[in-house]
């Protein structure tokens, strides 16, 4: 059992927005049943040289306890991990738990590889993925800015945007894409036909 204000969040933590609403009911789930699940921490010093405890794994968990205004939280203390490690479990825990949006899991992945150097084949083999999955979300964060803001916002999904890679004007496709609420497969059709509305897609899908 540890303090909850003796432990703070990771800065290098994959996921970048935490849903207000996912907190509030996961407070709830554990004001009825209880903290299930420790959270995963390191011990650190502080500019003070004060012992305290860096998140690696459950900061949903962490900010719901705090939420609750909970004076002390479980939690498993690790020791004598790497930076590299720490940064693997962060993720790993995100995909498999707590739903990372897609590119939050990009950038995540992304990071292990130009901070730690680690291939594509060892991520798909760490996080049980399959190596193509990694390679085609990674392949993501080429793309343009607002593309990547409405895949955020789920406007357009991930075959979308991966169908809009090889597109020039990748802004105005996602746009006519929302609009006329184009599939993925209608959107490789009219990629492949270069962009002609020539052909009446939804027909073709009939």
């Amino acid at each position: 059992m540890l303090k909850v204000s003796d432990i703070k969040p990771n800065i290098d933590q994959p996921r970048s927005h935490f849903d207000d609403k996912s907190i509030k009911e996961l407070a709830n789930s554990i004001k009825e049943q209880g903290l299930l699940m420790p959270i995963l921490v390191k011990l650190e010093k502080n500019d003070n040289n004060k012992k305290e405890y860096k998140i690696i794994a459950g900061e949903r968990r962490w900010r719901a306890c705090k939420s609750l205004k909970m004076n002390n939280i479980k939690a498993i203390v690790v020791k004598n991990t790497t930076d590299k490690s720490d940064a693997l479990a962060a993720i790993i825990e995100n995909v498999q738990r707590e739903d990372l949006a897609i590119m939050e899991e990009a950038m995540a992945y992304d990071k292990l590889i130009k901070n730690y150097g680690m291939k594509h084949d060892e991520i798909a083999k760490s996080t049980g993925k399959s190596r193509s999955y990694i390679t085609n979300l990674i392949r993501i964060l080429n793309l343009e800015e607002e593309i990547k803001i409405l895949l955020n916002e789920k406007k357009i999904s991930f075959g979308h945007a991966r169908a809009l890679l090889s597109a020039t004007n990748q802004s105005n496709l996602a746009n006519k894409v929302i609009k006329e609420n184009m599939s993925v497969r209608e959107l490789e059709l009219y990629l492949k036909n270069g962009g002609k509305n020539n052909i009446e897609l939804s027909k073709v899908f009939k």
